[in-house]
């Protein structure tokens, strides 16, 4: 007998990691700096430079742009020292075929320590978010066949919905823009912290193209006349991505990473323009929504076929829904708060915290107080999911909107938002015939005896198929005997009459 089949291409994750990190490095201020007095803040954006997938192994090399925010010796105002964190994260383990990465690394946490007024000790803590994928291939029994004029055969089919990820795109990205500061604040003397964030937009699939669109929102803190600003600007930009192994209609998702961040003063001495370069890193996933059917399983009339049967693992997706969490958060900082000067969330992974699903986060505030000095704040928090019950899938958390902080009366007020993304997932498995063993039915012993009726009650549980499998018969059969108005029928406890066999 011949097995007639499909192949359907798709990735599996073979590696998922979520990992924090620490890093350090030592910094000199440079001479033409004056000394630190005090260090006010500090502040990082992971860079992931490259991803390098071996046989055995994921190495992860980056860098992290921190800034050290200080007041110095002999002056009022903010100065600020740069410094580079090179890492580097090796993720072990066999890598099978075709194997893609998709990796998040961004700063949870930066501090500084001065070791003396002319050197400064960094440290970063930086959270790693990996998956690999590995192509697969899910093999089909369409039809079993079998010679003309030979034994017949009996073939049950079944069927899954299954989300299969069918196709990864990775394009690098350069995005070349300007920041322009209003005429009604003074020319910039010193940028002090510079803040990305990249938010996938909407995408759609024409022909053989992915058309992706995004938004960048790149934060400023800098200085001018001596005082302290900020300045907030939105960047949308689009791409037309290649992508093979996706249909039109098909699911899309993507992951941005920052590869790189240059910032800097135009040519031509206008100090209210700056040019801003942002390396992204373009991930596209396309996902479709299937219906897999397969034959789960076969036997002869008239012959001995044994089929040789595998269990596919599926996962299908029930529900995806979206729900935010509103946070509204008062930090008592102890001193007269004069001005917020900034304000930032950063976004820890998902965790289970007493019992709730939800994600930490840090609220970092600097600010100027009554008294003249210039300070900051921090505060770490767990914001639970607005979810009724647990989540059987993925849960993803993102910052939504913007952070607004304000001084109250002994403290500072934070208000963000987070946006929880929930997929519900379904794990099912469908039986696949894979291979069929045809033997010659050996002949019965004829003992004169023959069953002029056969009587079977159907248990619970039992479906008709595996009452005709074993006497011999076929679903049509005895769904003609006994009036059944379809083969699926099996009522429980219904007294079923079979064809009359040789006992």
């Amino acid at each position: 007998m011949e097995l007639k089949k499909t192949n359907v291409h798709h990735y599996e994750v073979v590696m998922d990691e979520t990992v924090s990190m620490d890093q350090g490095a030592e910094m000199i201020v440079p001479d033409s700096y004056p000394d630190i007095a005090h260090i006010v803040d500090t502040s990082g954006v992971a860079c992931l430079k490259d991803k390098a997938l071996y046989a055995d192994r994921l190495e992860l090399n980056g860098l992290c742009k921190a800034g050290v925010l200080y007041t110095p010796e002999g002056e009022t105002g903010l100065r600020k020292i740069d410094v580079n964190v090179p890492f580097t994260r090796t993720f072990d383990g066999a890598m099978e075929s075709s194997p893609v990465a998709v990796a998040n690394v961004r700063v949870l946490q930066a501090d500084a320590r001065m070791i003396n007024p002319r050197k400064v000790q960094v440290s970063v803590t930086m959270l790693i978010e990996v998956k690999v994928y590995s192509r697969k291939t899910l093999e089909l029994t369409d039809e079993v066949v079998g010679p003309p004029g030979e034994s017949s055969c009996e073939v049950l089919k079944n069927a899954e919905n299954a989300w299969l990820l069918t196709s990864i795109q990775n394009k690098p990205v350069t995005l070349n823009e300007e920041i322009e500061i209003p005429t009604s604040r003074a020319a910039i003397d010193e940028i002090l912290k510079a803040d990305v964030r990249l938010v996938p937009g909407e995408m759609k699939i024409i022909g053989a193209k992915v058309v992706f669109k995004g938004l960048a929102t790149v934060r400023l803190l800098y200085t001018a006349m001596g005082r302290p600003y900020s300045v907030e600007q939105e960047y949308p930009f689009s791409q037309i991505i290649e992508i093979d192994g996706a249909e039109e209609g098909a699911n899309l998702e993507a992951a941005l990473q920052l590869a790189g961040l240059d910032i800097d003063f135009l040519p031509g001495g206008d100090a209210r323009k700056l040019a801003v370069v942002l390396y992204v890193d373009v991930t596209v996933l396309a996902f479709a929504d299937m219906r897999i059917e397969t034959v789960s399983d076969v036997y002869g009339i008239g012959a001995s076929i044994k089929p040789d049967i595998k269990a596919l693992g599926l996962k299908a997706i029930d529900e995806r829904t979206s729900r935010r969490q509103s946070v509204r958060e008062s930090i008592d900082v102890g001193d007269e708060v004069g001005e917020v000067i900034d304000s930032s969330v950063v976004i820890g992974p998902v965790i289970s915290h007493d019992g709730k699903t939800g994600c930490d986060c840090t609220v970092k505030v600097v600010y100027h107080t009554e008294g003249g000095r210039y300070e900051n704040t921090s505060r770490s928090m767990h914001v639970p999911c607005p979810a009724e019950e647990a989540i059987p899938g993925e849960l993803s958390a993102q910052l939504s909107g913007e952070v607004v902080a304000s001084p109250t009366a002994g403290g500072i007020e934070v208000r963000f938002g987070v946006d929880f993304d929930m997929v519900h997932v379904r794990e099912c498995k469908l039986l696949s015939v894979v291979n069929v063993t045809e033997e010659p039915e050996e002949p019965k012993q004829d003992t004169g005896k023959i069953c002029n009726v056969i009587l079977r009650r159907c248990r619970k549980g039992e479906s008709l198929w595996d009452i005709a499998k074993r006497f011999g018969s076929t679903r049509a059969e005895l769904a003609h005997c006994n009036k059944l108005e379809t083969i699926d029928d099996a009522p429980e406890g219904k007294v079923l009459l079979i064809p009359r066999k040789r006992c």
